[in-house]
């Protein structure tokens, strides 16, 4: 979640839904959560543009049509599908360039921007990502930070050594997190700000 206003607060809920959770309480406590968008297969990432008109949720459903990265107003009216993206995980929106970025949760994915209505992607990367789970956009510069379950940084053979490798391996399977330079140039930017 993110934002400016009194109910800025975004959640996935258990049973295919986004709420809203109010980030203040009422003083008669009449402030409850209130469903935005339900229905859902099996949304996993949420992200959010509070500044864009009208502001835009946008999130990752990988039981829907076989993956897809979805898109809707803040108060849940125009729920679409962008693209298909299949075991799509991570996601974040970069609202100065208005930018969406998203991954696929498979050993040599992606990363993947597309523009706001979904009409344009591109793969900014040469699928050299590990099971990427996490994304988070640096406002500053534009660059992508991803985080990956697994790298295996060194070969890995879990038959080697008369079936011990496996051990081996799990010492291997190593996370990190990865900073990709997204820079876009003037001329292609929202704002005209590289």
């Amino acid at each position: 979640g993110g934002g400016g206003g009194p109910e800025a607060s975004l959640s996935r809920g258990g049973d295919g839904r986004i709420t809203r959770f109010p980030l203040q309480a009422a003083a008669d406590n009449s402030s409850l959560p209130v469903d935005v968008v339900n229905a859902l297969v099996a949304p996993r990432f949420l992200a959010l543009d509070p500044l864009f008109v009208p502001p835009l949720l946008f999130w990752t459903d990988p039981g829907f049509e076989g993956g897809s990265v979805m898109r809707a107003n803040a108060d849940g009216t125009n729920a679409h599908q962008l693209f298909h993206l299949a075991e799509p995980s991570g996601i974040a929106v970069d609202d100065r360039r208005q930018a969406l970025y998203a991954t696929q949760q498979v050993r040599g994915a992606s990363l993947v921007w597309s523009s706001y209505d979904g009409a344009w992607q591109k793969h900014l990367t040469r699928e050299t990502l590990y099971e990427p789970r996490g994304l988070a956009v640096d406002p500053v510069d534009g660059s992508v930070a991803i985080v990956e379950f697994d790298t295996f940084a060194r070969g890995c053979d879990p038959l080697a050594g008369g079936g011990y490798g496996s051990l081996s391996c799990a010492q291997r399977n190593l996370g990190r997190i990865s900073r990709v330079s997204c820079a876009w140039t003037a001329d292609t930017t929202i704002d005209a700000q590289p």
